[in-house]
C-alpha cells in the first residue's frame, strides 16, 4: 500500500512564520506555497501513475 502526501496544513505554515518572519503578507505567502504544495502532489501522483506496473493484456 503506497500512501500519498497530506496537503500542508495551515498550522504549518504559522509554526514556520513564527521561527522566520517575512515581509510577504500572509495572503500572497500561502497562496504560492498553496500551489507549490499542489504542483508536487500532483507530480507525485503522476510519477506514481508511470511507476505503477502495467496489467497484461488478454490475448483471445
Amino acid at each position: 500500500m503506497v500512501g500519498a502526501p497530506a496537503p500542508i496544513a495551515p498550522a504549518a505554515i504559522t509554526e514556520y512564520l513564527e521561527r522566520y518572519p517575512t515581509a510577504i503578507c500572509r495572503e500572497e505567502y500561502d497562496a504560492a506555497i498553496f500551489a507549490l504544495d499542489d504542483e508536487f502532489r500532483r507530480y507525485w501522483e503522476e510519477q506514481q501513475e508511470k511507476d505503477r506496473p502495467k496489467s497484461p493484456t488478454k490475448k483471445r
